[in-house]
């Protein structure tokens, strides 16, 4: 086992009010020496429906053969 490190870097913008998208790379470092760091690419979306009621939709793909090749994620919210 050893220490871990990663970074992120991503872009995201407003295309409307109620829309937040946001593209992102991520390279994470195994637990386990001599193991391939982890690489992903995501995408991510967010939509308010209402005031109390949003929902979320992420995607990420693999680009190293150690990450999972595909992940995706769809929420729904609730603001208090």
């Amino acid at each position: 086992y050893q220490n871990t490190d990663s970074y992120n870097i991503g872009l995201g913008y407003y295309p409307a009010k109620k829309i937040y998208i946001s593209t992102s790379y991520n390279n994470s470092k195994s637990i386990y020496t001599n193991s391939v760091n982890l690489e992903t690419l995501s995408l991510y979306g967010y939509y308010s429906i209402s005031t109390h009621y949003f929902t979320t939709l992420s995607y990420a793909y693999g680009l190293s053969d150690s990450s999972s090749d595909n992940s995706l994620s769809l929420r729904v919210g609730y603001y208090f």
